[in-house]
């Protein structure tokens, strides 16, 4: 019982913060530049990429879920978790690395542009979508 008052908090902060993160990126592509500072994207903090981590139980649900299921009966435990979780985090860090400069390379010239603001439009409306259905299917 206490696990689901703990999901059902961590899931309403949750659709929270998908919907303020969702609002603040409208607000952003309002204006006629993307928030750029010397030339380089606007910070993404490892503080901000770990409270969206946190704040998703899908992601938690995996590792307790889904994990268990790639290791046989005897690696199950701390020790396979943690290489599992060791391997995925390298394949993780790898794709966003390699997405980032790809990223980086397309958005050279076109920042601040109807593109760039449509895209970020278009985004933080789907990300206050996802919040708003978080907080609709719980309730359901």
């Amino acid at each position: 019982m206490r696990s689901a008052t703990a999901y059902e908090v961590v899931r309403l902060v949750g659709a929270l913060y998908l919907i303020g993160l969702g609002l603040i990126t409208l607000w952003r592509s309002r204006t006629r530049s993307a928030p750029v500072a010397n030339g380089r994207l606007g910070p993404v903090t490892l503080r901000s990429a770990w409270t969206a981590n946190v704040l998703n139980p899908k992601a938690a649900a995996v590792y307790l879920t889904l994990a268990p299921q790639f290791l046989s009966r005897d690696a199950i435990g701390l020790p396979g978790l943690l290489a599992l979780a060791a391997v995925h985090v390298t394949l993780t860090a790898v794709w966003l690395t390699v997405s980032t400069g790809v990223l980086r390379l397309v958005t050279a010239n076109s920042r601040g542009s109807a593109l760039t603001r449509s895209v970020s439009a278009i985004g933080g409306t789907v990300l206050v979508a996802l919040g708003i259905r978080t907080l609709i299917q719980g309730r359901v």
